[in-house]
C-alpha cells in the first residue's frame, strides 16, 4: 500500500481541469485562424477589384479624352439604335490612328455596362478608308468586343454608370439636339473581388469623370464644336 500511494500521476480532477484549459487554448488559437484567414481573403479580393476596375477605368477614360469628330462635322458623340448613349452605354468615334493616311476614318467605338452578366464591353467598328470624307461612312460592320471589367455592378445609391453634363455642369439627356452639347462626362462603378458579392468588404468604387477633346475651355461658351 505504502508503494502505490508513493507512485506520482493525475488525480481525476486535475486531469479534467487540464483537458478544459487545453480546450479552452484551442479554441481561441482556431478562432484566430479563421479571424486572420478572412482578413486576408478580403484584402486579397480588394487588391484584385483595385487593380481590375483601375484598368478598366483607365481604358474607359483614354478613350473618351480621345473623341473626335468625323471629317464631315458629325459630332463625336453617338446615339443610334445599334450604337446607344445612355446610363449604362457611351458611344463615340474615337481616333488612335498615327495620321499618316488621312482617309482612314475614325473609328466606332461602345463601352456597355451589362448588369445582367456584370460586366464592361467595349464595342468596335472600325472606320476603314473613306474616300469623301464630306459624307459619313454608314459604320455598319460586325463589331469587335472585348472584355473591360467582369464582376462589376453599379453603385448602391443608384448612381447610373454614365452621366453627360454641358459645359457649365447642366445634366443633359442623350437627345440628339444635344449630342453636340455634351462637354462632360462622369463614371462610376463598383469592382467586386473576383465571383463576388456587392456585400463582400473587398469591393471597390470607381467614380472619375472627363472633358471631351472637342471643348476649348479659353472661349466664353466653351460647347463642344465640329468643323
Amino acid at each position: 500500500m505504502r508503494r502505490l500511494r508513493e507512485q506520482d500521476g493525475f488525480t481525476l480532477p486535475e486531469l479534467l481541469v487540464a483537458i478544459t484549459v487545453a480546450m479552452v487554448v484551442s479554441l481561441a488559437a482556431f478562432s484566430l485562424i479563421e479571424f486572420v484567414m478572412k482578413q486576408t481573403g478580403q484584402a486579397t479580393g480588394r487588391i484584385d477589384a483595385t487593380q481590375r476596375g483601375r484598368i478598366a477605368m483607365e481604358t474607359i477614360t483614354r478613350q473618351l479624352r480621345s473623341q473626335v469628330c468625323l471629317p464631315s462635322g458629325t459630332p463625336s458623340m453617338v446615339n443610334r439604335t445599334s450604337n446607344v448613349s445612355d446610363a449604362d452605354d457611351v458611344s463615340f468615334f474615337v481616333d488612335f490612328h498615327d495620321g499618316s493616311d488621312p482617309a482612314i476614318a475614325p473609328d466606332l467605338h461602345t463601352v456597355s455596362f451589362d448588369a445582367a452578366n456584370r460586366q464592361i464591353v467595349e464595342s468596335d467598328i472600325v472606320g476603314g478608308k473613306n474616300a469623301n470624307p464630306v459624307v459619313d461612312l454608314p459604320y455598319t460592320g460586325t463589331p469587335v468586343k472585348k472584355t473591360l471589367l467582369t464582376d462589376v455592378v453599379a453603385l448602391p445609391d443608384g448612381t447610373p454608370v454614365f452621366r453627360y453634363y454641358a459645359f457649365d455642369g447642366t445634366a443633359l439627356p442623350v437627345t440628339a439636339a444635344n449630342l453636340k452639347k455634351i462637354a462632360q462626362i462622369k463614371i462610376a462603378f463598383m469592382a467586386l473581388p473576383s465571383r463576388g458579392k456587392p456585400t463582400d468588404r473587398g469591393t471597390v468604387v470607381f467614380q472619375d469623370q472627363i472633358f471631351v477633346r472637342a471643348v476649348d475651355p479659353n472661349v466664353a461658351i466653351p460647347n463642344p464644336t465640329c468643323a
